[in-house]
């Protein structure tokens, strides 16, 4: 396996940020990805391990929440205009999806938050 100095640590986690930012292309991301699996794989079999760990326990990533999803024809999004409704089909009190990476990994109900938004888990996957 693969073992990375501190200083291609940072590169990694920073080319991750950046990608999940929308700073860099599809191939960097990917590389970043294939690099994190590697380094999450070298932690565990490593007499460093706990250092390593720490490390990547403190990388950042992107979580989306999903209400939502409709097709509309490109012609409709065109016409789309301030003050319009677009009516989905999923029940005012419908889970949202949440998403890690692309990944479905939980689901959750929106909740206030003091003036803001928040979502309380209700299932993990």
């Amino acid at each position: 396996m693969t073992q990375f100095l501190s200083e291609e640590f940072e590169e990694i986690a920073k080319a991750i940020s950046d990608a999940s930012a929308g700073k860099e292309d599809k191939t960097v991301a990917s590389i970043s990805k294939l690099a994190l699996s590697e380094l999450e794989a070298d932690a565990s079999s490593k007499g460093n391990s706990k250092e390593r760990q720490t490390k990547l326990k403190k990388l950042r990533t992107k979580l989306e929440v999903v209400f939502g999803q409709k097709m509309i024809p490109l012609e409709q999004l065109a016409k789309l205009g301030k003050g319009d409704l677009l009516p989905f089909e999923e029940e005012e009190n419908a889970p949202l999806k949440i998403y890690a990476e692309g990944k479905h990994v939980a689901d959750g109900e929106l909740v206030a938050v003091d003036e803001h938004f928040g979502v309380k888990i209700t299932n993990l996957h």
